[in-house]
């Protein structure tokens, strides 16, 4: 007889409904570490699997040519940027919205418009995720996606976004709350799981080491220290990283309830239960609506 697979439905909206667990990975790719990351998913049971980009690294093919290298493209800082996907998404699952960005063309008023269409009452999380990180501290990618973080943050933080997962470095690192470079308790945490399994090597040097530092022309030649105002002007602009390692794994994200949130990142060489790096995220926004 055949093994029977079977598969459950998400619960309907609502502020007390949600999927028990939610995995996370990104830049998969097609190796050992690969099958350990998904021996390792599956271990955990999720209800739902949720993937941030590069899910496979086509050997001798690229998919665009030119500056489109994997499908990420870069356009001058006036513009609003290109990457992986043409297609905005947004996707209502329980008590929780997931919003995921293409980056192309008017997008930002398409944004503007979902957020503003959610019922916080109803659905009290709000998640956003894109390929590439506004907020890492690792060398590799360093700020590649500067000019979308100029053009679109202010949307996020005006509307209350809870959390951010994006990939593309080949590592692990979760912010604290942050916004505009300037350590936040109303900003997103934004957390990278590029380290999903790809062929290619993990990013392992850091951009605030004082040897690598690497000047930006669209910030005025500097990157060591933050070029913000705000509580955060002068000191250095990698406060807002709270963990970070260069290690094969995966997260799960459960939504307790309308204000918590508990965030497990697995690292592949240990055991299925064993946690990496652990937090509860504290929901914000409706407390700043309603103090």
């Amino acid at each position: 007889m055949n093994d029977v697979h079977y598969f459950r439905t998400m619960p309907v909206s609502g502020p007390k409904s949600y999927p028990n667990r939610i995995a996370v990975a990104g830049d998969l790719g097609h190796t050992h570490n690969t099958t350990s990351t998904v021996n390792h998913i599956t271990s955990n049971h999720p209800n739902l699997i949720f993937l941030v980009g590069d899910v496979t690294y086509a050997i001798l093919y690229l998919t665009n040519v030119g500056v489109r290298h994997w499908g990420f493209q870069l356009r001058r800082c006036g513009e609003i940027w290109g990457c992986d996907h043409r297609d905005n998404k947004r996707e209502g699952v329980g008590g929780w919205f997931l919003e995921a960005l293409s980056i192309e063309g008017d997008q930002y008023k398409w944004l503007e418009r979902d957020l503003a269409s959610v019922d916080r009452e109803v659905t009290p999380w709000l998640v956003a995720t894109w390929h590439a990180p506004w907020y890492s501290t690792y060398k590799a990618h360093d700020r590649e996606a500067e000019c979308m973080r100029v053009e679109m943050e202010d949307l996020l933080y005006k509307y209350g976004v809870d959390i951010v997962f994006n990939g593309h470095v080949h590592a692990y690192e979760r912010s604290n709350r942050v916004y505009n470079y300037t350590l936040d308790p109303c900003g997103p945490v934004y957390i990278t799981v590029g380290d999903g399994g790809n062929r290619e090597k993990m990013a392992i040097t850091h951009a605030d080491e004082p040897s690598t530092t690497t000047p930006d022309d669209f910030m005025g030649g500097f990157c060591a220290f933050n070029f913000t105002s705000g509580p955060a002007a002068g000191n250095f602009c990698w406060d807002y990283s709270a963990f970070r390692e260069s290690s094969f794994g995966h997260g799960i994200l459960e939504m307790k309830n309308e204000t918590r949130a508990l965030w497990i990142w697995h690292r592949n060489q240990y055991f299925y239960d064993s946690a990496g790096d652990e937090i509860y995220v504290v929901q914000s926004f409706l407390k700043r609506s309603n103090p």
